[in-house]
């Protein structure tokens, strides 16, 4: 293969302008809990550089961006708990718990998560099924 001087200065050129890339991305829901229970779900959360999901900040967006989302931003939300932690499997996901049973079969909501690394909204919705006896 011939390297030409319109391609080495392409090459270089690129290589200038490109730093790291790191790639904070979350996953789809898995809920562990049934209507009028309290809440157990996770959400896998990935980061190219994985120590940095340690200092993650996690919560529900603002009003203003449920608003902008045409979500309804529910009472029943402020009572979820997120955490950054890791499963059985060793993966980093977000915990949501909540000590209150959840009597709403459907939740929407916008999340926000944000590290070193950067920041991201992502919007769900939690669909709750009766338990199964």
């Amino acid at each position: 293969m011939r390297v030409t001087r319109k391609k080495c200065f392409l090459i270089l050129l690129f290589g200038m302008f490109s730093g790291p890339v790191y790639a904070l991305s979350l996953g789809e829901i898995k809920v562990a809990s049934a209507l009028n229970q309290p809440l157990q779900a996770e959400i896998p959360l990935y980061d190219n550089d994985p120590v940095s999901l340690l200092d993650a900040e996690v919560g529900l967006a603002s009003h203003a961006v449920h608003a902008q989302a045409g979500i309804d931003k529910s009472h029943m939300l402020n009572r979820i708990r997120f955490k950054v932690v890791r499963n059985v499997d060793g993966q980093f996901v977000i915990r949501l718990t909540s000590q209150q049973p959840v009597r709403e079969p459907v939740m929407e909501f916008v999340l926000e998560v944000s590290n070193r690394n950067g920041h991201l909204r992502r919007s769900y919705a939690l669909h709750l099924d009766p338990p199964r006896f």
